[in-house]
């Protein structure tokens, strides 16, 4: 299928490599790209986030996109257009938690004092973005009556088969580990034209180290991630 008569939403996972493939995509469709191009009225940095701001756009502004990019659950594109053409990018959960508290201290006022240890132990970041994330972002539904992608939802074995079931409905998966088989996915399938000179950017440099006590902690409160994540890599190893 050619991009041209594709329209795309990318699931965007924070700190799985996502913001270089939402560069991508602007790149790609200049004028179609969401939400860069079609704010509506409201606190910009919203846009990406909350889910009303992008489902309640109107019909004809609907029309006009190419492509949707955001934190957003994984049913909103349902919500929007059963056709769009699904993309995500999953990372082991371990990692992508140690990035996000690098990404707290480096860009959140509030946290630069602090330990990576204190920003975990925070009781606003971690139930809203940290606790069994990326399995939540699958395993959130309609029922649920979604404001966001921070809304707590208790993970379950149940939420871990809904999830899964929604993540064999991705077209294109992929994974931090392999960024670059992701792209020539896209490629190969809808016949996107990367960039050679975009990413991986916005890589931490910053030297804080990362205990194995912390390491340990993470890995033992997000279970549900870690099966998730390993069950969606026995998945891609089957559809391959």
């Amino acid at each position: 299928m050619s991009h041209q008569r594709a329209r795309y939403f990318f699931v965007h996972v924070m700190k799985t490599s996502g913001s270089t493939f939402r560069s991508h995509l602007h790149d790609l469709f200049p004028g179609g790209f969401y939400p860069d191009h079609f704010v509506p009225p409201g606190p910009a940095h919203l846009d990406n986030l909350m889910v009303q701001r992008v489902v309640g756009l109107a019909p004809d502004v609907h029309e006009r996109i190419t492509a949707y990019a955001g934190h957003f659950p994984f049913v909103v594109p349902s919500m929007i257009d059963p056709d769009l053409v699904t993309l995500t990018i999953l990372r082991d959960p371990v990692d992508r938690i140690i990035s996000h508290l690098k990404h707290c201290k480096r860009m959140e006022p509030q946290h630069q004092e602090h330990s990576l240890e204190e920003i975990y132990d925070d009781p606003w970041t971690f139930p809203m973005l940290l606790h069994n994330h990326q399995v939540k972002v699958f395993a959130m539904t309609r029922d649920d009556k979604l404001e966001s992608v921070m809304d707590v939802v208790d993970i379950d074995g149940d939420r871990v088969r809904t999830a899964m079931e929604h993540l064999r409905q991705v077209d294109v998966l992929g994974f931090t580990v392999d960024h670059a088989s992701f792209l020539d996915e896209c490629t190969r399938r809808y016949g996107l034209s990367f960039k050679a000179t975009r990413g991986p950017w916005r890589v931490a440099r910053e030297g804080w180290e990362v205990s194995d006590a912390l390491r340990r902690r993470i890995e033992a409160d997000n279970e549900r991630d870690r099966e998730f994540y390993e069950l969606a890599r026995e998945h891609a190893a089957e559809r391959a």
